[in-house]
Formats: C-alpha cells, sequence, structure tokens
C-alpha cells in the first residue's frame, strides 16, 4: 500500500512539474535561422493553407502549371510561431496572410504537421483559422491559442459561437470543419447560388 501511494504522489508531483511551452518557446527564429529555411517551410505547406489557383482544384492543386501561383503566395504569408514537439515528429505551425480588406488586416491558421521522407507530408491538420484582424491584435490572439494547442487545450470556447461578440476562431464552427485525409475545410452547409 505504501509503494502505490508513493508511486502515485510521485507521478502526481511530475505531472505537476511539466514545463508548458513559454512564449519564448514559439519563436521562429529559434528553430528557423535563416529566411531560406522560413520560405522551405512555408513552400512545403503552401499548396494546402495557400488559395487554389484559378482553374485549379483540391486534385489538380499539385501541378506544375501552378507553381508561380504558389511562388507568389509563399512570399504573401508570414511564418508567426513554430514548435517542434520534444514528444513527438509534430511540427506545430502558425501563418498570417492579409485578405481582402479596407483596413489590410490579416488571418492566422494555426495547425500541426508530420513531415517524412524526402520532405513529403505524412500529416497535416489546419487546427485553427482566426476572423481577420489588425496585425497587433491578430499576433495576441494567435499566440494565445497557438500556446493552448501545443499544450493540447481544448480551444472551443474561441469558436465564434461560444466567445462572441470576441472573434477568435472563424473555423472550425458548427458546419465546417477540417479533413486532414483530405487537407481542405469541408462544410455540413448546403450551398445555394443565385441565378
Amino acid at each position: 500500500m505504501k509503494v502505490v501511494l508513493t508511486l502515485t504522489l510521485v507521478l502526481v508531483l511530475f505531472g505537476c512539474n511539466t514545463p508548458k511551452v513559454e512564449p519564448e518557446d514559439i519563436l521562429v527564429e529559434k528553430y528557423l535561422e535563416s529566411e531560406e529555411s522560413k520560405k522551405e517551410f512555408k513552400a512545403l505547406l503552401i499548396r494546402d493553407i495557400g488559395k487554389l489557383p484559378k482553374k485549379a482544384n483540391h486534385k489538380t492543386k499539385g501541378d506544375s502549371k501552378f507553381d508561380d501561383h504558389y511562388q507568389d503566395l509563399i512570399h504573401q504569408h508570414h511564418l508567426m510561431f513554430y514548435y517542434p514537439s520534444k514528444n513527438s515528429d509534430t511540427i506545430y505551425f502558425a501563418i498570417n496572410r492579409i485578405t481582402p480588406s479596407l483596413y489590410g488586416k490579416k488571418v492566422a491558421i494555426g495547425g500541426k504537421v508530420l513531415i517524412g521522407q524526402n520532405n513529403q507530408i505524412d500529416f497535416l491538420e489546419e487546427t485553427f483559422r482566426t476572423f481577420k484582424m489588425p496585425l497587433d491584435e491578430l499576433q495576441e490572439k494567435t499566440q494565445m491559442l497557438f500556446l493552448k494547442m501545443i499544450d493540447g487545450d481544448d480551444l472551443s470556447q474561441y469558436e465564434y459561437k461560444n466567445s462572441q461578440p470576441e472573434e477568435y476562431i472563424e473555423f472550425p464552427d458548427q458546419y465546417t470543419f477540417y479533413n486532414s485525409i483530405e487537407r481542405k475545410w469541408e462544410t455540413t452547409r448546403e450551398m445555394y447560388y443565385g441565378s
């Protein structure tokens, strides 16, 4: 009985002392020092997180005829946060991009990726996409969401249905989810197009 109690106490104390990821742990420059290494990481993700070219779909987005489009997109996306997990091969990332807005607002995409052999993506998940907002607000909110994502916290309280009127996460929502097999956002909502 004493052994079980002692073992339980050790496990509880060890669990309480597990260091949480701190803001300085997610700085991109800590892991990717050169602009070239940041560009290479964005290039790896861009066909999945970037906007599709005209005349492309999710089956044809990898075609080489769209290379110039994606090269342009790499420069329009900024790597905000980066964290390679110490417990797995998962790399957590947050990237922002400008969106149509009169005031130069941006959105952030937070997710995780597993990179396999030959620098190929084995798994990709966009965990959240924020509402568009000014850069200062986006930076602050994305950092908070990013740290919580790494720690495995439930982010649903920051989805708009739970956080309104404050805006954090636009997607996922009650209708929209990320399909990590197809690597795209999908919706359960029926789409209606005017005639």
